[in-house]
């Protein structure tokens, strides 16, 4: 955990290209395609469900 750190920290202070692995380029085109056909939630709607959610409790 503290390599991953170190990493993004050097990366930010060197502005060194980040090496992704291919777990992490699925997860972004995964994101970038849920993106492109509206499955996400705003943070309104998340919102509007959190406070649902409470209220059921």
């Amino acid at each position: 955990m503290m390599e991953e750190i170190q990493k993004l920290l050097d990366f930010e202070l060197n502005e060194n290209e980040y090496i992704l692995t291919e777990s992490q380029k699925y997860r972004i085109a995964e994101g970038q395609a849920e993106y492109k056909n509206s499955a996400y939630l705003t943070e309104y709607k998340a919102n509007q469900d959190i406070e649902e959610w409470l209220g059921e409790k």
